[in-house]
């Protein structure tokens, strides 16, 4: 789930002068001036000689020029586009829409937010006006539902690189927590969104942004370059409207009996062969039918097969966060240690100077603002109502986003990485059970996180880990207590006393085989809970003992690549200094565990490493209404930026993080698992 078990985050209390050119949850207005400035200027030309008032009159006119350049002719990145079709760009993305003043009707019944600015979004999509009628579709309507984000995006990632293989355009769908009509559901005893738009979270191809022509190759499959072979894909609403009537309904076990086995590359195969050959414009997964990607393949390192496709697939290579998540880290840079100070991507020229400005005279030029810490008495921050028709969205190009967020790359690769940045997964509350359960499945990590090179050097050998041990059972029962048996031996014959006892004997010797089996199973089951736990929940001593020894090897590692001419390690700056951890963690046990670390790091330092500037977790991000229930994505985007990643090899938010980074070329040494 994306943090559904938290409270309502608060109000942004990012600092306004560093911010302010940021799209605003609210208004600032300057007040008016207490004195005319005609009366300033003639109080002031009485005390200035004329030297100094030439200097004045050319600061005034300094002032207003740029006053003219910033408020009347604004640069298109920050003004919101029209609404309408005839635009020259398709890539166009939503940014944060501005908050109105006063709290929504859903806020104000304390109900979770709608996201109403963002449906509309992906409803309006250019290619859904200019669908000719010749476009083929697929819809995955068995899609993962009622399951955490890791989870849904790694079949997501799969169904559309199924279908751009295909030649079909991709029915995308939202973030499904409930299928029932009702808007809202429930979690831990919790109002949430029944569905969450995936537009909040992704942009680029995977929610209808445009194929890059340099990415349109793949080693299993031919692929055709021209543009009208690789539809964009389509929001299910328009796809429902489009192929009404005219949907043909499959069952997945067609293809999957046939290849019967859960090999990637050969369920993939047999997919993009399935799906050429049919002749309908509008194939729909039943939504009762085995996922065409399953547990099954996910929870095997047979799905690696097909990475040598994938790897190469625009799915990946374009993989695209949202603004509504770069905007929530840019806000937040500063706990990953990321400054104005260093360089960051950015277009060069004038328009890259006039956020600057922005940035540097807000007070003056501009009326909106990010509430910061002076403005803690703000309300939370609404939702915004969906758009009336005349009324545009704030959408830009994919291309300007630099300007908006110039810390914050939409694709991030390898020049990207944070330098100096530790980032942790560690997962709490309902994995301690999950965790446990893994033992008696007999679980292995996920697909994705047994690379050859991940499991060299954090492999996880399940069946010595003691994969399949299942819990003891119940004890058994004692027999009863020597005095009891012989209380019970008064008033018998000498011979029913000799049968007793035989009777007593063959019971003492059945209970204590009985026993020793019992402690054997119970010391095997114990022994394979705790190599699991160690590897899935670790505790606090674990965590700080593999923080230690992953600091340790990257800088060794370090060391040598600076040393050796020929090496391909990417040394980092410097040591790792800055710890952010993405948990669902309560705060009192990530407190005893930022202490933990913080102590080990000066008192447990062989290599003399120096201590942690910073250490922050989830729980310290400040986070806008929306941004609350869609957290894991921005955590997600800070971990495949990291320095170091360490993550937990059964989980599929990990596994996702490690596709990227493996993606863009990050070395072995900086990705790592518990």
């Amino acid at each position: 789930m994306l943090n559904f078990s938290k409270s309502s985050p608060p109000p942004y209390t990012s600092s306004f002068s560093s911010l302010s050119h940021l799209p605003s949850p609210a208004t600032y207005r300057r007040p008016s001036p207490t004195h005319p400035p005609l009366a300033i200027l003639r109080a002031l030309k009485s005390l200035l000689t004329k030297r100094y008032c030439r200097v004045l009159f050319l600061a005034l006119f300094s002032t207003t020029f740029l006053f003219f350049l910033l408020k009347l002719t604004p640069p298109p990145s920050f003004e919101p586009l029209q609404l309408t079709h005839s635009r020259a760009s398709d890539d166009l993305v939503l940014l944060p829409p501005p908050y109105p003043s006063f709290p929504t009707f859903e806020q104000l019944k304390g109900l979770p937010p709608l996201f109403e600015a963002w449906k509309e979004y992906e409803r309006t999509l250019s290619q859904h006006e200019k669908d000719d009628g010749t476009t083929k579709f697929v819809y995955m309507k068995n899609h993962v539902h009622a399951s955490g984000w890791g989870n849904v995006l790694q079949e997501m990632i799969l169904n559309t690189h199924l279908a751009y293989l295909s030649g079909r355009s991709f029915v995308f769908y939202n973030y499904t927590w409930d299928r029932s009509p009702s808007e809202y559901s429930s979690f831990n005893g919790k109002t949430i969104p029944s569905r969450v738009p995936v537009s909040t979270m992704l942009a680029g191809p995977m929610i209808g942004g445009s194929f890059d022509p340099s990415y349109l190759a793949d080693p299993f499959f031919t692929i055709d370059p021209s543009p009208q072979s690789h539809p964009r894909a389509v929001s299910s609403e328009h796809y429902d409207h489009v192929c009404a009537g005219q949907k043909k309904v499959i069952d997945t076990a067609i293809v999957r009996n046939a290849v019967a086995s859960w090999d990637g590359k050969a369920n993939l195969e047999a997919w993009v062969k399935f799906l050429q050959a049919l002749p309908d414009r509008c194939v729909e997964i039943d939504i009762n039918a085995e996922h065409i990607f399953n547990i099954w393949m996910f929870g095997s390192s047979q799905i690696l097969t097909l990475w040598p496709s994938l790897s190469r697939s625009p799915i990946l290579r374009q993989f695209t966060h949202s603004p509504l998540i770069l905007n929530a880290f840019e806000r937040h840079r500063h706990l990953f240690g990321v400054t104005d100070t260093e360089t960051a991507r950015k277009p060069a020229g004038l328009m890259y100077l006039v956020p600057n400005l922005r940035n540097i005279l807000p007070g003056i030029f501009f009326s909106h603002s990010q509430p910061g810490k002076d403005n803690e008495s703000s309300t939370p921050i609404p939702s915004p109502s969906a758009p009336a028709s005349d009324s545009p969205l704030p959408l830009v190009d994919l291309t300007q986003l630099p300007l908006l967020y110039p810390h914050s790359p939409a694709k991030p690769d390898i020049n990207d990485t944070i330098p100096g940045l530790l980032v942790l997964h560690i997962r709490r509350g309902d994995f301690a059970q999950h965790c446990i359960n893994l033992v008696e499945w007999g679980s292995a990590f996920n697909g994705f996180n047994l690379f050859e090179d991940i499991r060299e050097q954090d492999g996880f050998d399940s069946a010595g880990a003691g994969a399949g041990t299942h819990p003891p059972g119940s004890e058994p029962v004692a027999p009863e207590e020597e005095s009891d048996f012989t209380a019970s031996l008064k008033g018998m014959s000498a011979e029913e006393k000799d049968q007793a006892r035989k009777s007593r004997k063959d019971v003492l010797d059945i209970y204590a085989t009985a026993k020793k089996d019992y402690e054997d199973r119970k010391a095997k089951y114990e022994t394979a809970k705790a190599n699991y736990l160690e590897r899935c929940f670790p505790n606090i001593n674990q965590i700080v003992r593999r923080v230690r020894q992953v600091r340790e090897a990257v800088a060794l590692a370090s060391s040598k690549a600076a040393l050796s001419s020929r090496s391909t390690f990417s040394p980092p700056t410097g040591p790792l200094t800055h710890l952010y951890v993405m948990t669902n963690g309560k705060p009192p046990f990530l407190a005893e565990l930022r202490a933990a670390l913080e102590l080990d790091a000066i008192t447990n330092n062989p290599l003399n490493l120096p201590p942690w500037e910073s250490i922050y977790t989830s729980r310290d991000l400040e986070l806008g209404w929306e941004e609350g229930y869609v957290s894991q994505a921005l955590d997600m985007y800070v971990a495949q930026r990291a320095e170091v990643f360490v993550g937990n090899g059964f989980s599929s938010l990990t596994s996702n993080i490690v596709m990227l980074r493996k993606a863009n070329g990050v070395d072995l040494i900086k990705t790592r698992l518990w």
